[in-house]
């Protein structure tokens, strides 16, 4: 009888959550074609106890939420499920959940067969689809594929930012020195400005197809510096003194399609073009923790977080915002996918389709 009950319990839950996540949707009308709505699909829960399968039909679609990590189906099969140690990294293709004493990464795939060992005392991360383990002391970055060492550079200072692409690794250090890497960990391009009185970068950011690249650097005066690849020759395009100067990271990202440039400000983002020209800002208060960045056409995501307020944006950059989901405070896992999202916490997730109407 006892079991039967909890049973209840958590369907009620879900059914709960699932009418009232619904309910923090708020709705900016968009003078389009036709009009976009997000229609929940599904949720499923995720916490400890949950009925799950290794063995899932279709792709595996990664998750970590709160202090579980695993797997479900597109259609909201759960799969392999697992308590997070201490931190964990998981992509399509296999996990990696660590212990904060660990000096051994141990790589598994989405159904919990082991694929190998990493000895190491450094910190796994993903970037981009490409896998990095930085070591303690912030001086050495290597990148690995299913436990292979692929290469390992230490550039000679506390490395303060990195960003990708597929082919190419952009480091950006304490001293000021920015350095390009292709795959083979072999150095393709090195900068360091003399324009500021400090020397430091913040940020960098590197577009997909490797044709444009931009770092944030230095203070007194705090620059924004973008560059142009072409015909094998990098160039400076841009070089603007930032009105507000920031002293820690600050957010700096490309969209998918390298035709703006997102760069983070007092009260948002500057939003500016290839070319270096200002568009529209976005305008917000608080801190982007997680983002996806479509083309100019297409959609794209902001989770902001705000003295404990988190909202998720959506809009399109050539028409403006779409929709707003007002999201209690706590542990999010949002993963934009092929015309739907899926948004949870709480130990559940949902899955929400785009609907032309």
């Amino acid at each position: 009888m006892q079991l039967i009950v909890t049973i209840m319990k958590k369907r009620i839950m879900i059914v709960l959550f699932f009418f009232m996540l619904t309910g923090y949707i708020l709705f900016f009308p968009v003078v389009l074609q036709k009009e976009l709505v997000f229609i929940p699909s599904w949720a499923v829960e995720i916490a400890a106890g949950a009925p799950g399968s290794s063995e899932i039909m279709g792709p595996k679609i990664p998750f970590k939420l709160d202090d579980r990590l695993g797997y479900f189906s597109r259609s909201g099969e759960l799969g392999l499920t697992a308590e997070i140690d201490y931190e964990a990294v998981v992509s399509d293709n296999y996990f990696i959940n660590y212990s904060s004493l660990s000096q051994n990464l141990v790589l598994q795939n989405s159904s919990g067969e082991i694929l190998g060992n990493i000895v190491t005392e450094g910190l796994p991360f993903l970037l981009n689809g490409r896998s990095f383990i930085i070591s303690p002391d912030r001086l050495t970055v290597t990148e690995h594929e299913e436990g292979k060492i692929l290469w390992s550079v230490t550039p000679g200072s506390m490395i303060t930012s990195i960003d990708c692409n597929s082919s190419e690794t952009l480091i950006g250090l304490m001293n000021g020195k920015v350095f390009l890497y292709n795959r083979a960990g072999e150095k393709l391009f090195s900068f360091f400005s003399t324009d500021s009185r400090y020397s430091i970068v913040y940020a960098c950011a590197l577009s997909d197809d490797g044709r444009y690249m931009a770092v944030v650097t230095g203070l007194y005066p705090q620059q924004l510096i973008c560059f142009e690849s072409r015909n094998e020759l990098i160039t400076v395009i841009l070089r603007k003194d930032l009105d507000v100067p920031f002293r820690r990271n600050l957010y700096l990202d490309y969209s998918s399609d390298g035709k703006l440039l997102y760069l983070e400000a007092p009260e948002g983002l500057d939003v500016i073009n290839s070319t270096g020209i200002p568009k529209e800002s976005i305008r917000f208060n608080g801190i982007v923790t997680a983002s996806e960045l479509g083309g100019v056409s297409e959609l794209s995501y902001l989770h902001v977080v705000n003295e404990g307020n988190s909202i998720l944006r959506i809009f399109r950059p050539d028409v403006g915002p779409i929709a707003e989901f007002q999201l209690p405070s706590g542990g999010l896992y949002f993963n934009p996918d092929e015309r739907c999202v899926y948004l949870g916490w709480n130990g559940i997730i949902v899955r929400y389709d785009l609907i032309e109407g």
